[in-house]
């Protein structure tokens, strides 16, 4: 019926329900996809938002879904703040525009509206040389989520290693988290958490 008046697949559904994922009909039509609309506006709109932006906001809100965000971001002061290496002058610049100096930017809330629509966590990979983000879907256990980096790494799992990423952040190094006792070995069942930060176990093999 909502195909046939025109309105996204998303719409079948009542307003505070998401896309069931074993619905293997819904999953698949582009219209019933989760959605996150961006009002790019100008800088010195950027704390209060404007007319156009509220109109927006409001005709969003008359259609909107559980697959639906809308979001107020000003791309060109998120640029100049990224260009940013001082970071009182940073502060002082998004001040005078009355932004908030201590929340997420713009970037991150767009990256996490996107993920909580996904219905995904992700978990981070970190040695010598780089960190990395693995997304999974939401409720993945240990075995699933080794999988992410390698398929071969779900049949050959044994051990999950686990920080917390602000453990990690607080002592300083995966050893010294270890001697701190802030460190969990988990087995396949585990469900992995957002943030987590794991070294898996392979047989013949690690990661």
């Amino acid at each position: 019926k909502c195909l046939e008046d025109g309105k996204a697949a998303r719409h079948a559904l009542p307003k505070d329900e998401e896309v069931p994922a074993n619905d293997d009909f819904l999953t698949q039509l582009i219209t019933a996809k989760p959605v996150v609309v961006l009002a790019n506006i100008a800088a010195e709109d950027a704390a209060s938002g404007n007319d156009f932006a509220a109109r927006l906001a409001e005709r969003i809100a008359s259609e909107a879904t559980a697959q639906t965000r809308f979001m107020v971001v000003s791309a060109q002061l998120e640029a100049e703040v990224a260009a940013l290496d001082d970071e009182e002058f940073r502060i002082e610049y998004l001040e005078s525009y009355g932004l908030d100096t201590k929340g997420p930017r713009a970037l991150t809330r767009v990256l996490e509206e996107s993920q909580g629509l996904l219905r995904l966590v992700s978990y981070l990979t970190v040695g010598e040389q780089e960190a990395r983000a693995w997304f999974v879907p939401r409720g993945s256990k240990a075995h699933e989520a080794a999988g992410a980096i390698h398929s071969d790494f779900t049949k050959n799992f044994e051990q999950a290693e686990i920080w917390s990423y602000d453990d990690l952040l607080r002592h300083g190094s995966k050893a010294a988290c270890r001697k701190a006792g802030a460190v969990k070995m988990k087995g396949k069942d585990y469900e992995v958490q957002d943030g987590d930060v794991i070294e898996f176990r392979i047989r013949n093999a690690r990661s």
